[in-house]
């Protein structure tokens, strides 16, 4: 195994990336091993991140994903980004999930909270016992959709937290997904496209979310394949721009950097 030394010698070959997020950390997904960081314990509104969590405890609740779940008022009045979910209907719980981490549907994400823990008050509680049990000591989730800025995190307990959801295949299936069509009339909203850009735009990426309040920024965690290595990248705190160009540009440095880093690494003299 190569040690903390050596890794630090070869990180000193190459420049140290600059992003313009508040907030940012990139490591391997196979060891946790971080090769960036900045400001990475730094409490921030995570906005729609906080879905990872909302969709690893459904996951847990629902392996097979095979459930329905009865739309509430609530869940029906969440805005400004949804899926079209109306009172009354009955909706799958794999269109859900779809709606959920591809068009990042907030009235999704309280229909999930009320099917697996039967309120969102309870939901909550889950949520953040279920971040205890993952060692995020800085984190607090007060919404299942991370729509109020009194949650929060910092990108080394997001990037524990997608790390963590990644290694459920299935996880991993919805969030690499760039399209998917629903067919049940009970939901507006049936053809849903992944809002990650990244997916398109950085070769290799199978992941995994983005998020943005006006408090938050634009943020992103990302997760990319290249040459057998596999890293992650989140970046909390962006300035607006058209195009997510600041938050994917950072993401995208971060995670070319550290492939040149694994570059680096596999080339010298062992």
């Amino acid at each position: 195994m190569e040690s903390v030394g050596s890794r630090e010698t070869h990180r000193s070959f190459l420049p140290r990336p600059s992003i313009r997020a508040r907030a940012g950390i990139l490591i391997e997904l196979s060891t946790g091993a971080v090769l960036f960081e900045k400001h990475p314990d730094q409490p921030r509104p995570i906005a729609s991140l906080t879905k990872i969590m909302t969709a690893l405890l459904v996951l847990e609740r629902d392996p097979h994903l095979s459930g329905t779940v009865p739309i509430s008022p609530r869940a029906a009045r969440q805005d400004p980004i949804d899926v079209g979910l109306a009172t009354g209907k009955r909706v799958k719980v794999r269109d859900l999930m779809y709606g959920l981490l591809l068009r990042s549907g907030n009235d999704a994400a309280v229909a999930l909270a009320e099917y697996v823990s039967g309120s969102v008050p309870r939901f909550l509680h889950l949520m953040n016992a279920r971040a205890r049990e993952l060692g995020l000591e800085h984190t607090r989730f007060a919404t299942p959709n991370g729509l109020s800025d009194k949650g929060y995190s910092t990108a080394r307990e997001v990037a524990i937290l997608a790390r963590a959801a990644l290694q459920d295949e299935r996880f991993a299936e919805l969030v690499r997904t760039k399209r998917y069509t629903i067919h049940s009339r009970a939901i507006t909203v049936r053809r849903l496209r992944n809002l990650n850009g990244l997916l398109t735009s950085f070769p290799g990426t199978f992941g995994v979310k983005t998020g943005y309040t006006q408090a938050a920024g634009e943020c992103v965690a990302a997760a990319a394949r290249r040459g057998g290595e596999e890293l992650l990248a989140v970046v909390l705190g962006d300035p607006v721009v058209p195009n997510w160009r600041a938050a994917y540009g950072d993401a995208a440095n971060l995670l070319d950097y550290g492939f040149a880093l694994s570059k680096v690494r596999r080339s010298a003299p062992q």
